[in-house]
Formats: structure tokens, sequence, C-alpha cells
């Protein structure tokens, strides 16, 4: 029998098949367990390496049902995080007048040539929460006349608050040395911000290159520096 209507018989099965198709009627009848779920808090780390992928996104997303109540269906809420990786492509920003966006085989991603003391590019909506350095990946080749000079990091806007600024960027003899990686501190800020980056020279007379940028990294306060 199958409920109230009678099961037709299946003599091709055999004795196996027909055993397992018992086993299988006869489990829909034995409880339920849950599958054991995450806690509502915890700790993801994300693969090493990670961080140094500028165009990596880390998608986050917490759902949970409820059991319903008097007659009511289940209701079901979610939220979905999309976290971008820390390092940014300078030149995925907006270039200002005075730089130029340039391929190089050598290197990995586009870089940013500043050609102009007071050109800037805006990286549009960065969240700043937490965040106390930027570390921007430098070239200045001497080889190439580059005079050097500075990044100056403002908020909002290129006139807008100065969060920090590198120190003095010099012009490089060693046309085979990696990139130079500049730690510049920044004053604590929250939320979504257009971050603008600044490039000055004072002793740069007209359009001559000052230096390139490839990546900027943003990294958090340190632990011990946080409030708790």
């Amino acid at each position: 029998m199958w409920g109230k209507v009678t099961m037709p018989g299946h003599p091709q099965l055999t004795d196996e098949q027909a055993s397992a198709m018992v086993a299988y009627i006869l489990s829909l009848a034995a409880p339920k367990t849950s599958a054991p779920s995450l806690p509502d808090r915890g700790v993801y780390v994300p693969p090493a390496g990670s961080g140094d992928a500028p165009k990596g996104a880390l998608v986050l997303r917490a759902a949970y049902t409820d059991r319903g109540a008097n007659g009511m269906p289940a209701i079901t809420k979610e939220k979905t995080i999309v976290l971008r990786s820390p390092s940014v492509v300078v030149a995925s920003g907006e270039l200002s007048e005075g730089l130029q966006k340039q391929s190089v085989p050598e290197l990995p991603v586009p870089i940013t040539v500043v050609n102009r003391s007071g050109a800037s590019v805006a990286l549009k909506q960065i969240d700043l929460t937490g965040v106390g350095a930027v570390v921007f990946s430098v070239v200045a080749p001497a080889r190439f006349k580059a005079t050097g000079g500075k990044v100056e990091v403002h908020l909002d806007s290129p006139t807008g608050p100065l969060l920090g600024e590198s120190e003095l960027i010099r012009p490089t003899g060693d046309s085979s040395a990696p990139p130079s990686r500049l730690h510049t501190a920044l004053r604590p800020t929250s939320g979504l911000h257009d971050v603008y980056l600044v490039f000055r020279n004072p002793d740069a007379k007209g359009d001559q290159f000052l230096f390139g940028l490839l990546t900027a990294t943003f990294e958090g306060v340190p632990r011990s520096g946080r409030q708790a």
C-alpha cells in the first residue's frame, strides 16, 4: 500500500532494488535532525595573499528564517555585504589633467604617470572606517628623468581636509629595482568618502615627469591603537 492507494507491482525490480525502495519509504517517517548552523558571530580569515589582488572582493551573506507561528508562514531576512580588496589600482580612479594611464609589460597593473605638480586622482567611495594608513607602490626611474615629489591624501575633494602625506619620493638609478612601498599614516576617519590623491613637487616647472604610482593599499589601525 502507498498511503490509501495500492502500489502497483514492479516485477522487473530485483530484490536489492526493492529493498532499497522500502528502506527509502521507511526513512521518510524517521524524525528529521536539523543540520548544524553557524554561530551568529565569529571570525572569517580570507585566503593568504588575497589582499594583494586589487580586483578581488569578498561577499558575505547572512540569512535567517524563523519557524512561523499561529498559522503564519515563515519569514526570511537576509543581508549581503561586499568587501573590496584593500589594494586599489590608482589608474582605475578618476584622473585629472596632468596624469596619464600607461601599461608597462614589466608591471602587473597599469601605472599612473604623474606629469604635473598639483594633479590629482579620485578614488570613489572608499570606506575609511578603521583605516590608519595607506601604502603607495611607486616608481621614479632616473633614466626617464623623474624628478620625484610626494603624495597628499585629501578627503572628498583635492582641497579637502588633509588626512596625511607621504615621505619624499626620490628618483632611483636602479632600473631593475622593484617599486618602492611608501607607508603613509592617515588621520582616523569613518564612513564612505571620496579619497583624493594630490601629487606635489614645488620645484617642478610646468609639465614634467615626477613619478609613477601603481597601487594604494589601505591598512587598518593596529589593534593596540583602537579604542575599546
